[in-house]
């Protein structure tokens, strides 16, 4: 049997080095947990900044869109008005465009296009083409009756696409509002 002073200094040591690895355990655990908990913040951070970048391309998207829409509206006007001028002084209709014209229409046209395919909101995508087919029969009708319909259609279509803008955008700041709203919960 042991002597009970080495009995004592087994059991202090014993004792000692058990309190060490209780006390680096827990420590392990509890950096774990503090980690993951960064780690956790990190990504969540990291989603929002995405989201705001989102919401921030979004936005700026459709308020171009807005613009390009009404610009691709006058051209086809313009391009309506120059026929129809046209067509009272030569008495001919589908006379060639002024210098110009049909440039400026293309441009106008390429950018409403490019700009709609980068929305994520298919009712505007929707609400773009249908604009979109009535200004470019603009300007390739067969008579001056057809055109104006075609620029009344043009009209008629206008409206509806930037309401419906006008909705995505105010949603789009809600969402922006309620992002805040989370990372500062």
């Amino acid at each position: 049997m042991l002597e009970p002073v080495t009995t004592v200094s087994v059991v202090s040591a014993l004792s000692v080095l058990l309190g060490f690895v209780t006390s680096a355990a827990t420590e392990y655990f509890r950096d774990s947990r503090t980690s993951k908990r960064e780690r956790e913040a990190r990504e969540a951070t990291r989603k929002s900044q995405i989201a705001d970048r989102r919401i921030g391309f979004q936005r700026e998207t459709l308020l171009s869109l807005q613009e390009a829409v009404l610009e691709e509206a006058r051209s086809a006007a313009q391009i309506s008005l120059a026929d129809e001028r046209e067509y009272r002084e030569t008495g001919k209709w589908g006379q060639p465009l002024p210098e110009g014209l049909s440039d400026k229409a293309r441009d106008n046209t390429v950018k409403t296009l490019m700009l709609m395919e980068r929305v994520r909101d298919k009712d505007i995508r929707d609400l773009t083409k249908a604009f979109r087919n009535y200004a470019n029969q603009v300007g390739i009708c067969r008579s001056l009756e057809d055109e104006r319909v075609a620029l009344q259609n043009m009209g008629d279509a206008l409206p509806a696409l930037q309401e419906r803008i006008g909705i995505v955008l105010r949603q789009l700041d809600d969402d922006e509002d309620m992002g805040g709203e989370k990372r500062n919960s």
